[in-house]
């Protein structure tokens, strides 16, 4: 089997150990906003903005080179590795519906 066969059976595996718990209403709503956070590189463009605004010249320096490496890695991992690597959504069969997700 591949490399990429066995991180599928892996990813599978553990989406479907999670499904499968039973997780609190409080870590779900708080697991939500924390994935939220990362979408955007929220977190690290908040991080780089407060480094310019109050870190003197070598924060908005930190901040410059923060943003530049946050725009290299996604237009790298987030677009040209996810056209190469294409895996299906998981199953929200498996999830009880209580927890789906909402749009």
């Amino acid at each position: 089997m591949s490399s990429w066969g066995s991180l599928r059976k892996v990813d599978q595996a553990g989406f479907r150990r999670v499904a499968s718990t039973d997780h609190s209403p409080v870590g779900d709503r708080v697991l939500w906003w924390v994935s939220r956070a990362g979408d955007w590189s929220v977190v690290w463009v908040v991080t780089a903005l407060l480094l310019a605004m109050f870190g003197g010249r070598r924060g908005r320096r930190a901040a410059l080179r923060g943003w530049l490496a946050i725009a290299i890695s996604s237009g790298v991992f987030n677009h040209s590795i996810k056209l190469l690597v294409r895996r299906a959504r998981p199953d929200l069969e498996l999830v009880p519906s209580h927890r789906h997700p909402v749009k």
